[in-house]
């Protein structure tokens, strides 16, 4: 138990965002709105820096495998993925949030999926 030596990013997809995942290979009866696609965000794990400069920096140097990484959880197939990603893309896509401070709060040994 005890702090955790990272930080946590949160993306939190945005408008143009949910009009690609929700795109004409898609069934129209599974779009899913704003609300639904923000509600459950996936929690990144980053290194523990200086805030707010060197960690956005570091964030936006690495912005393509937290794209890719969104991306993936609503089309496998990477042909569909838009092809000109950029960090202004990525900030017109998503709101970026970082949490400095994360808390163990459970005495049990962290497990790594592999």
């Amino acid at each position: 138990m005890g702090l955790i030596n990272r930080y946590a990013l949160i993306l939190r997809p945005k408008e143009p965002f949910v009009g690609w995942a929700n795109g004409p290979e898609k069934d129209p009866r599974e779009h899913q709105t704003l609300e639904e696609v923000r509600e459950d965000p996936v929690v990144y794990l980053i290194p523990d820096m200086e805030w707010p400069g060197p960690t956005m920096d570091w964030v936006f140097e690495n912005f393509d495998y937290f794209f890719k990484s969104q991306l993936a959880q609503y089309w496998t197939d990477v042909k569909l993925w838009p092809q000109n990603r950029s960090v202004q893309m990525f900030k017109e896509w998503f709101d970026i949030e970082v949490f400095s401070v994360l808390d163990n709060v459970v005495e049990e040994a962290i497990e790594e999926d592999e």
